[in-house]
């Protein structure tokens, strides 16, 4: 069975699963895990459910990978039917001094060498609402400053977004 490609992000996540929430499991040979082991140590991560969904996934695919190769026997996933936490839809959006205080504190890096180029694209994407990636990935043949637009590339693919002009002197600053 032909195993799909997993982005370098989503594979630092599931190892940092692995130290944070699997160690237990993960110190173990991985024919010797159970489906009662796994629901125990989900019921030790009660604490952080939402951390514990993730580990859950991560051995979910984990074991899944395994049996794609051979490792494991057909059907043999501990974690699948493993109930999951519920997880409400969180969204807490930074008070006006909380939104002053960052800002100060990036104007702050960006005198540091090493932040001169971060601290600006975070400030872009705090007046924009762009994602991290499509401010990393801008190009200035992808500015149309006349019209206060750009073509930006992210997670959903590209699309048209609009510049305000607050943003015009971090722009050049950054392209």
């Amino acid at each position: 069975t032909e195993t799909r490609r997993l982005a370098p992000k989503t594979i630092a996540n599931m190892q940092s699963h692995m130290r944070a929430s699997l160690a237990p499991l993960a110190a173990r040979p991985i024919d010797t895990i159970r489906k009662s082991d796994v629901a125990h140590r989900m019921a030790q991560l009660s604490d952080t459910p939402y951390a514990a969904n993730r580990a859950l996934a991560t051995l979910s695919t984990l074991f899944s990978f395994a049996e794609q190769r051979d490792l494991t026997p057909p059907n043999s996933n501990p974690a699948k039917g493993v109930r999951r936490y519920p997880e409400r839809h969180r969204e807490r959006m930074l008070t006006a001094d909380e939104v002053a205080a960052l800002w100060s504190a990036l104007i702050d890096l960006q005198a540091e060498l090493k932040h001169r180029i971060a601290a600006p694209a975070i400030m872009l994407g705090m007046l924009t609402g762009w994602r991290v990636g499509e401010v990393r990935t801008l190009r200035w043949d992808a500015v149309d400053m006349v019209a206060h637009e750009a073509t930006i590339s992210g997670k959903t693919g590209p699309r048209r977004a609009p510049v305000p002009r607050s943003t015009h002197r971090l722009l050049h600053y950054l392209l």
